[in-house]
């Protein structure tokens, strides 16, 4: 037998008991979260089912998830990606984990300072999850200014810890119609490239975001745009 053929009879056996729906729910939800669902989470979501525990007992009864040694829930790559395309979530428990995420990601710390490390404990255990979700979230819903002060809040997190500009560059295609938030999503971008050396992509974007802020009028953000422009020249030598 296939795993696929494997998978498919474990979640038929599955739907085959008593109230299946919030089990496969639940299975859906850990689908998205590659490095487990972890238990602050979890606690989080038992107010959107009837009875969580129930459905975690049924699909560890099945092993369509195991126990992590901190108790997080998680799946095998291929139970996870075939449970992607097959069961997707329901609108309300879509809500319920973007809201979730939403509010990790506001607890991301802007700056370095003394605690630091306790001040960015819940994104940084989240951190591989966050990516992932907010990427998904990118690709499949139109853009807000939830989803959008979400990605700058991990980008500006990963600024200080493992520069990336994966999930702004994700987010910077979706843009279009909205002239502020993708002049903010360059300047973001360029910040993070100027930090990586990357200087002919940083003086690109700083420019893209330079001659948008113009052109609607922020006096204030093409000023700083203009001093890092300064600042990736000074870099070079120039």
């Amino acid at each position: 037998m296939s795993v696929a053929a494997s998978i498919a009879v474990s979640i038929e056996l599955l739907r085959a008991g008593p109230k299946s729906e919030e089990p496969l729910q639940l299975l859906s939800i850990c689908a998205h979260l590659p490095a487990g669902l972890r238990t602050s989470v979890f606690d989080q979501l038992m107010p959107h089912f009837e009875d969580l525990d129930s459905g975690r007992r049924s699909l560890k009864a099945l092993a369509l998830i195991s126990v992590g040694p901190e108790g997080e829930l998680k799946m095998l790559s291929p139970i996870r990606h075939f449970v992607l395309k097959a069961h997707p979530m329901t609108d309300h428990h879509h809500a319920a984990m973007r809201q979730i995420y939403f509010d990790i990601a506001a607890t991301a710390p802007t700056r370095l300072s003394g605690d630091f490390r306790s001040r960015s404990a819940a994104v940084a255990a989240e951190y591989e999850n966050l990516n992932v979700f907010l990427l998904h979230l990118i690709n499949t819903e139109e853009p807000s200014q939830s989803l959008v002060d979400a990605v700058r809040a991990v980008s500006e997190y990963t600024y200080l810890t493992t520069p990336s500009v994966t999930l702004l560059v994700a987010l910077r295609s979706r843009l279009d119609g909205h002239a502020f938030w993708l002049a903010n999503c360059c300047i973001d971008i360029g910040q993070i490239s100027l930090q990586l050396g990357d200087y002919r992509s940083a003086s690109n974007d700083l420019l893209q975001a330079l001659e948008i802020f113009n052109r609607i009028g922020s006096k204030q953000e093409a000023a700083y745009c203009g001093l890092l422009l300064g600042d990736c020249q000074r870099q070079q030598g120039f």
